[in-house]
């Protein structure tokens, strides 16, 4: 390969990479509902993009969940079920239960200075009320504690299963009630992880995540995941008011 054409692939790596982040953006946050077809020559037009680019964009997001690519047929935003949700649930808590527990059981002194660094930065945001800040603390605490993990292997099948889940995630954003509940689990975590305790934190851990799975399931089997708890805080509201009276 040329000076010349390696430069060109990594312009086209770069511009691939830049599309497929703001696709799924687009996904997640419900821009592109899902189900939406994926019309190559609007999106084309709407980036500025080739449509080159933009195919391969499409196939690396096909790859990670986001979107279905049919023969004949173009592609689609990946639609959110029930049955799909829960299967990537049981998987998660499956591999990271067990990527805890391995990780809890070489975690160095260091290592653990590092995770309860993490875990005041998860305070000090759901102390400040600032939930987006919450949710991506929380993603740095889990990510760093699997990183401790000296099987590597699942290491990786842990952060593109994460990728993976990023509508879930996304969706979980939406309720901000669900910090203080989160942060008593991380709580409880931080315990059993400092007592070295590696098969009871591996447990915690699988808890919390499937108590995420109960709030997915009910938000997407209500018909509007993205509304969801908007719509349930309405109702709450009013049955408080309908109570006083």
């Amino acid at each position: 390969m040329t000076l010349h054409n390696g430069k060109q692939a990594t312009k086209r790596k770069n511009l691939t990479g830049h599309i497929v982040a703001v696709l799924t953006e687009r996904i997640i946050q419900g821009a592109y509902p899902p189900d939406a077809p994926l019309r190559e020559i609007e999106i084309a037009d709407d980036l500025g993009v080739s449509r080159s680019p933009l195919r391969e964009a499409l196939r690396v997001l096909s790859e990670q969940g986001l979107v279905d690519i049919a023969a004949g047929k173009g592609a689609r935003v990946a639609p959110l079920t029930v049955r799909a949700a829960g299967e990537f649930y049981d998987v998660r808590a499956v591999i990271e239960s067990y990527c805890t527990q391995l990780s809890v059981e070489v975690c160095s002194d260091a290592q653990l200075a590092q995770l309860m660094g993490a875990f005041a930065s998860l305070e000090r945001a759901a102390s400040e009320g600032d939930v987006a800040g919450f949710q991506d603390q929380n993603t740095d605490f889990h990510l760093l504690l699997y990183s401790f993990c000296q099987n590597k292997t699942l290491v990786s099948v842990v952060d593109t299963v994460w990728k993976r889940g990023a509508r879930y995630s996304r969706l979980l954003r939406l309720d901000s009630g669900r910090s203080k509940a989160i942060l008593e689990r991380k709580r409880e975590l931080v315990r059993l992880i400092w007592s070295r305790d590696a098969q009871g934190a591996a447990e915690c851990v699988r808890g919390i995540i499937l108590s995420g799975k109960e709030d997915v399931l009910a938000a997407i089997a209500a018909g509007d995941p993205f509304t969801y708890w908007e719509k349930a805080k309405a109702r709450q509201r009013f049955a408080e008011v309908d109570s006083v009276k």
